[in-house]
């Protein structure tokens, strides 16, 4: 029976379902290039937050800076808050049989 830890570590090296650290950088590098982008004005902020918004630029730059501190924190705890259901689930499974 694998430890909560090891489980969590098979999904970060993408041995099973959930946030790898593969995944987590790409993530990280596109939420980068749209924030790039957005400043460039190649893209329109409804692309990141949708329509509708009184303050679109703005808003979608505060998306992007908080998806780009979740995958950092999450490269730092190898995907622990992320992947926390997954685990907790993949641990009972196993006690189940």
């Amino acid at each position: 029976m694998k430890s909560r830890e090891e489980l969590n570590e098979d999904i970060w090296l993408g041995n099973a379902t959930g946030l790898s650290e593969n995944e987590c950088i790409a993530s990280l590098k596109e939420y980068e290039q749209m924030i790039e982008d957005l400043i460039n004005h190649r893209i329109t902020p409804s692309r990141i937050i949708g329509t509708g918004y009184k303050q679109p630029r703005e808003i979608a730059f505060q998306w992007l800076a908080k998806r780009i501190i979740e995958y950092s924190r999450a490269l730092i705890t190898h995907g622990q808050e992320y992947n926390a259901s997954n685990v907790e689930y993949r641990y009972n499974q196993q006690l189940k049989g």
